[in-house]
């Protein structure tokens, strides 16, 4: 229960001011002397540290060399990307063109600004330049040719199969009949 009046502040007695005082003047040596103790630990490892140091540094050294040769050789594939890009396109301009290729014939497209196009142009860079679309094109390509190889080696087939024939049928009329197999 409360009483009236102000709270009135314990007198902390002189023994224990000094006590307190004591201990905290321990607890100070004490920490004082760890302290002490870390830094001739330190002192102790100096040599292992500054070992460490030059490693650290030629590895940073060499991590740089690293980052700059990446570096020139990511902007030199940039550049080869663009030129091989550049390249195929004018290529696919010149089969368009030419129309050496099952692709449509070049043809005007009205928009803003006339511009010549065909259907490899139509494509997106990223249909045409992905690994499994050129992988795609060079299959239609590789199936294109073996179609060709088998309709001309069908043709010569069947032109030979016809000269050969024509060349018997003339040994035959040449020779007469054929003589008639002797059974034993």
């Amino acid at each position: 229960m409360w009483r009236g009046g102000s709270r009135m502040a314990k007198d902390v007695s002189p023994l224990r001011k000094k006590t307190s005082i004591s201990k905290l003047k321990s607890s100070l040596a004490e920490k004082d002397g760890e302290l002490n103790s870390s830094a001739a630990d330190l002192v102790s490892r100096k040599d292992a540290y500054f070992h460490l140091v030059p490693k650290n540094a030629d590895f940073s050294l060499s991590y740089d060399k690293l980052l700059a040769r990446f570096g020139t050789y990511r902007k030199s594939a940039e550049k080869s990307k663009f030129e091989a890009i550049t390249n195929e396109y004018k290529l696919g301009y010149l089969e368009c063109t030419n129309r050496t290729t099952p692709t449509m014939p070049l043809k005007m497209k009205t928009s803003r600004r006339s511009t010549l196009t065909c259907s490899l142009f139509n494509m997106s860079r990223s249909m045409l330049w992905t690994r499994k679309a050129w992988v795609k094109r060079m299959e239609r390509r590789k199936a294109r040719l073996m179609r060709w190889r088998h309709m001309l080696l069908s043709g010569l087939l069947e032109l030979l199969k016809a000269w050969l024939v024509r060349w018997m049928r003339k040994k035959l009329q040449t020779r007469g009949p054929l003589p008639e197999s002797r059974s034993g």
